[in-house]
């Protein structure tokens, strides 16, 4: 993979991070539920967003947030469109 599309796809793991990060802070989460979340990158140059463990009560209330359709209203840019490659 050259350098540039693994810097592309870092970025976009990152962007994707902050997204996730912000989403969760705007539901009212302490840092705590989400600092362990990490933009990853795969040989194969795909971008991931690795959550790790989360509390229980967070996860009820991510899924409820969805749930009721306030989840979207707390990121501040509406989502990329999914690319498959």
């Amino acid at each position: 993979m050259e350098m540039q599309v693994w810097r592309d796809c870092h970025q976009k793991a990152d962007d994707a991070t902050a997204a996730m990060q912000e989403a969760l802070a705007g539901l009212g989460l302490p840092d705590s539920a989400w600092s362990g979340i990490q933009g990853r990158v795969t040989n194969s140059g795909r971008a991931y967003v690795h959550m790790g463990m989360l509390r229980a009560e967070h996860v009820e209330r991510i899924a409820e947030a969805i749930r009721s359709g306030l989840g979207p209203d707390h990121v501040s840019r509406p989502p990329a469109p999914a690319q498959h490659r």
